[in-house]
Order: structure tokens, then sequence, then C-alpha cells
């Protein structure tokens, strides 16, 4: 059986922190929130968590510059990124600097509790 997931939802639309954290803890997990990159930055590096829901388009410092360096502090850290503009080449860079999944808003529950069921977790 899989033990709780410390997850760390990043997104600057509260409603979508809301919904997601409610959902997640609804599962079981540890949820922290952030509305920025920055703020992300400055939780990894006193929590580490399993995983982030990580949104593209954010003020300031975009998820796709916030994913390099948080693959650059960590490259374990399981990333999901989430955006309402999916376009092919974001998709592409994602995907290409370390990102696991790239979903779509808006989307379904279940498809994104399936996305945080294929991560695995050291023993």
């Amino acid at each position: 059986m899989d033990r709780r997931k410390k997850i760390l939802v990043v997104d600057d639309d509260v409603d979508i922190v809301r919904i997601v954290t409610k959902m997640l803890s609804r599962e079981e997990h540890e949820v922290e929130t952030a509305s920025s990159g920055e703020e992300a930055l400055e939780k990894i590096s006193l929590r580490k968590p399993d995983i982030i829901l990580l949104d593209i388009m954010m003020p300031r410092m975009n998820g796709l510059e916030a994913l390099r360096k948080i693959k650059d502090i960590d490259p374990s850290i399981y990333i999901i990124m989430i955006t309402a503009f999916g376009d092919i080449d974001s998709y592409l860079d994602a995907m290409e600097w370390g990102a696991f999944e790239y979903i779509n808003k808006p989307f379904e529950t279940e498809e994104l509790l399936r996305m945080i069921n294929k991560t695995s977790l050291p023993a």
C-alpha cells in the first residue's frame, strides 16, 4: 500500500488551489500550497515534497522556469505540470526539463489522481 504523499500545489488561482487541496486531503495526502514559483522554491528548501503540482502560467516566475530550478535543486521530485493554455511547445519543454506528467485545465479528478498514484516513493 502506498503511504501518504507530501504534495505541494503551486498555482496563482486560489479556486484551483482550494479545489485540488480539498480533493487531495480527502485522499489523505499531506498538502501544502504556494501561489508563485518563488514561494514554491522556498517551501521545497524547508520541506521536500514528494510531488509538485505546478501551474505553468504564473506572474513573475512561470511554471517552466520554476520546473528547471526545482529540478536543479532535487531531480527526484515528481512534477506534474498544470495549464489552462496547453500547447505543444510548453508540453515538449516541460517533458524535456524533467516533468513527470502534464495535464490541461479543466481536468478530471480521476485523471489527476491516476497521475499521482503512478508516482512511487522510496521504501
